[in-house]
């Protein structure tokens, strides 16, 4: 009986020495799945708004009469509306996610 017991606490003992080792590869390589599919979202979204938008729209340029540009005036309300846009779309994209599935290959853990 002591024998099995013994056996026991070694297999739990290794047990938690791997788990603790392995926790921090898998939470780096979570981490940056995580913020490799932010960015494509992000960057997909923007692309997205900005396709309504024109330079024009944003910014109001003001010339001389010869020509020369004498000032440029943002347009701060088609800005807010480009960011919200931008924001709002982002977080939808994020909803309809409910799960993402990362797949790891054993030599991540050798660091091979």
């Amino acid at each position: 009986m002591l024998e099995i017991g013994l056996i026991f606490i070694i297999a739990i003992s290794t047990m938690v020495i791997i788990i603790d080792g392995i926790n921090p590869i898998i939470n780096k390589l979570c981490v940056d799945a995580s913020k490799k599919e932010a960015t494509l979202v992000s960057n997909q979204k923007a692309t997205e708004v900005m396709a309504n938008y024109a330079y024009e729209d944003m910014v109001t340029i003001y010339k001389d009469n010869n020509n020369n540009i004498t000032m440029l005036k943002s347009n701060i309300k088609v800005i807010n509306e480009i960011t919200s846009d931008v924001a709002v779309n982002i977080q939808e994209e994020f909803g309809k996610q409910n799960e993402n599935t990362m797949n790891l290959r054993l030599r991540k853990f050798n660091r091979n």
